[in-house]
């Protein structure tokens, strides 16, 4: 490699970890914002997926302010996790599998003000196997499996050592 393409790899390097913990954050908010201003309610895998991106984002922050390559791996982690929960759910949207009992999301007929009050079993409001939004063609799950791929690739190339034996990427300590 050329030493302009070694400087812009490395300038990306720079850049790439603050990106790649942004990005998980909106993606955060993005769904609560479908929740709680679009209407749209969650169902228990769609709060599953949550949870990875809350993590990559503690991971990516916590890079970015020491540059401790084990954060950047702990963030490939969360986000391989998060893709995987995704494409289970992408799986039970398209019926290529059955999806978790508490995915039902069936409120039935005729029930009385106490019986919704009952806490004793959970009742979900949304059911797993529908698919609510969608944008070209993808869900949310799916857009959701795709960008955490992407986004555990590009932690993934933050926490391997750059060729010049730094062992923190073109972060120098």
């Amino acid at each position: 490699m050329d030493l302009a393409l070694d400087s812009r790899f490395a300038a990306a390097k720079n850049w790439a970890p603050w990106a790649s913990t942004a990005i998980p954050a909106a993606l955060l908010a993005t769904a609560l914002g479908f929740q709680y201003l679009g209407g749209l309610e969650p169902c228990q895998l769609c709060i599953w997926q949550r949870w990875p991106h809350v993590a990559a984002v503690l991971f990516g922050a916590g890079y970015c302010l020491t540059g401790g390559r084990m954060l950047a791996v702990g963030a490939v982690v969360a986000l391989a996790a998060g893709s995987g929960i995704g494409f289970y759910h992408v799986g039970v949207e398209q019926s290529w599998w059955t999806g978790l009992a508490s995915c039902t999301g069936s409120l039935e007929p005729g029930l009385s003000g106490t019986d919704l009050l009952d806490f004793s079993a959970p009742v979900q409001v949304a059911s797993c196997n529908t698919i609510v939004w969608q944008f070209v063609g993808l869900s949310m799950a799916g857009w959701n499996t795709v960008l955490s791929f992407v986004l555990a690739a590009t932690w993934l190339w933050i926490a391997i050592p750059s060729r010049n034996g730094n062992a923190d990427g073109a972060r120098s300590r």
